[in-house]
């Protein structure tokens, strides 16, 4: 069976009354010479969703760099556990995560991750 993240289930809407379910997850892929550059909104939809989403709709495994924001930093310790134990697999040779990925989930993926893993804050730049 499959594992399945469920993505961040605290969001409400402006008045804090009803919870947001509105799809409005974005992130952007680039076709490079050494494999999809995936770019990162903030993935309230969840990154293991995100990057399982880009892999089916276009029949692509090479993934080379995730960059942005993780929304890991809202997410309980077994979710975070099994994302980062997912992650892991993608074959990512670079991963550099910003502002909300907090850093309990930045410290994790780096444990895991100590050779791809990067911090993407304000002026960081990639060369791919």
């Amino acid at each position: 069976m499959k594992f399945r993240i469920t993505g961040d289930q605290g969001l409400f809407t402006d008045d804090n009354k009803f919870l947001d379910i509105a799809p409005d997850d974005q992130s952007m892929v680039l076709d490079t010479e050494k494999g999809l550059v995936v770019i990162l909104g903030c993935c309230h939809s969840g990154i293991i969703n995100t990057l399982d989403h880009i892999q089916r709709g276009l029949g692509r495994h090479d993934i080379y760099a995730v960059i942005g924001g993780t929304h890991l930093g809202f997410c309980s310790q077994n979710q975070l556990d099994r994302t980062v134990s997912e992650i892991s697999k993608k074959g990512i040779s670079r991963l550099a995560v910003s502002h909300c990925t907090g850093f309990l989930a930045s410290t994790r993926l780096f444990m895991k991750m100590p050779k791809e893993f990067q911090l993407a804050m304000v002026g960081y730049t990639m060369e791919v």
